[in-house]
């Protein structure tokens, strides 16, 4: 799938969006638009070695279905946009947005292990520059979530934790392997509000073999 021509196909709609399901829906109806072939299911519902889990956006078609995680990580802005307002609040613990983000790509990983998929997909699309630069102002201290941070560039492979973690965390959030090699790139989605603080958004896709 072409990713970079539906997320900039998109954006030229909606470059900004209310909430997460409000991206999970333009997102889909976006896809079915443009891949007439594909019947497009949200919320697909799978049993995976004991546990159901939902997959927000599944496609489906003769060639091969797809499964496609995504993540709509928000700071603080308040603009109009063609007569519609948007307030997105400041999304705090940005750790557990991080690690969510990687338990996405091995629940794709876990999903393609176990269904007739032979590819997926974890989309994510913010305009918080703390998950795509390295750290704030050149502060270099490692924080806990370290190795599980997003900034471009970043090689996720191999099993994936957090700095000293302690029993609470690893109980909890425990650590996260993967089978597959990724690389993080991100790309650029809207610069309507660049004039805005927090109004560049940007977006980071996975692909899963």
């Amino acid at each position: 799938m072409d990713f970079k021509r539906i997320m900039l196909e998109l954006s030229k709609k909606r470059p900004i969006f209310h909430s997460e399901a409000d991206f999970q829906h333009a997102l889909a109806w976006q896809i079915s638009q443009m891949y007439k072939d594909f019947s497009v299911r949200l919320e697909r519902r799978f049993k995976i070695k004991g546990d159901t889990l939902s997959i927000d956006v599944f496609l489906l078609s003769s060639g091969g279905n797809i499964p496609i995680e995504l993540k709509y990580f928000k700071q603080k802005i308040e603009v109009n946009h063609r007569a519609e307002e948007f307030v997105l609040p400041n999304q705090v613990a940005r750790d557990l947005g991080r690690y969510n983000f990687l338990k996405d790509i091995k629940r794709i990983e876990d999903v393609l292990d176990s269904s007739p998929a032979k590819e997926g997909y974890c989309l994510v699309l913010t305009n918080d520059p703390l998950y795509w630069t390295e750290y704030w102002q050149n502060r270099r201290k490692k924080t806990k979530d370290h190795n599980f941070r997003i900034f471009e560039g970043k090689q996720l492979s191999g099993t994936i934790n957090w700095i000293n973690p302690t029993e609470k965390a690893s109980t909890k959030f425990p650590a996260i392997s993967f089978r597959g090699n990724y690389e993080v790139k991100w790309n650029d989605f809207s610069n309507e509000f660049e004039e805005e603080k927090f109004g560049k958004f940007r977006w980071l896709l996975i692909k899963v073999k």
